[in-house]
């Protein structure tokens, strides 16, 4: 078993969708891209290997061949939110984590968790991607801070956390919404894997169309606790004073380094 936990330290989460343009906020026709797609989080592990002084890609490959399988989630409560809004602190009690196609706010160390139940990673390829995650710091250059860590066991069941598998597994009498997220084409394995990860805008690549070596992969959340909430069924919060308006502009807009 593989698990990957992403901590959001700062309560944030930029949840544009590949396909998306980023300055639309939330509708219920675009939508946002929750639970991360494992393409983004395969793509973020590769740059981290170009970035942090890596040479073993013999390595990297065999471990990415064995998470281009499509994992399973145990994600937080979750609410939308857009960063025009107040912020966000009155609705804890109902998400822990807020998001958005731009982004948005909450309490701090709300955490996911990317899981591989069949898969199991020799000590080398565990030792590689431990220390890939630790350079981690950002999904993608425009999202928020977070920390990815590997572990060795699921979470504890949780019934305020959302259970989200391939809608195949689930099949269609499973009541919780269905959302699809970009996944690693099935034929496509080892060095074009990798060589898929690294592209970027200058390999032509537009979010008009799928990134070479990706496919969409249909989910289903298996009960609706834990699926993405509408901004409104949250408790109305307070009205942020100037000051504070103001200060949060000023957060948003303040350069910070990280992971590109």
């Amino acid at each position: 078993m593989i698990v990957l936990a992403i901590t959001f330290r700062a309560g944030e989460l930029h949840a544009q969708p590949w396909d998306q343009s980023a300055k639309g906020g939330v509708s219920r026709t675009r939508g946002i891209s929750w639970p991360p797609s494992p393409w983004t989080v395969l793509r973020a592990i590769v740059l981290a290997f170009e970035t942090t002084g890596e040479t073993d890609r013999e390595t990297l490959m065999r471990a990415c061949d064995r998470m281009a399988s499509a994992p399973r989630f145990v994600l937080p409560p979750t609410v939308t939110g857009h960063p025009r809004h107040a912020p966000l602190h009155a609705s804890t009690d109902v998400a822990e984590l807020v998001l958005d196609a731009d982004r948005s706010t909450t309490h701090r160390d709300a955490r996911a968790f990317i899981i591989w139940d069949d898969v199991r990673l020799s000590t080398q390829e565990a030792l590689l991607l431990e220390r890939l995650l630790s350079g981690i710091t950002r999904l993608a250059g425009d999202s928020a801070p977070c920390v990815l860590t590997l572990l060795d066991h699921a979470p504890d069941a949780d019934s305020a956390m959302a259970d989200v598998r391939l809608a195949s597994i689930f099949g269609g009498d499973t009541p919780g919404p269905k959302v699809r997220r970009l996944g690693i084409d099935g034929n496509v394995r080892g060095r074009g894997l990798i060589a898929a990860l690294s592209q970027g805008a200058a390999d032509g690549t537009s979010r008009a169309r799928l990134p070479r070596g990706s496919a969409w992969l249909d989910y289903r959340f298996r009960k609706t606790s834990g699926a993405i909430a509408s901004r409104a069924s949250a408790p109305r919060p307070k009205r942020a004073s100037r000051a504070a308006c103001f200060a949060t502009a000023l957060r948003d807009r303040r350069p910070m380094s990280g992971y590109p």
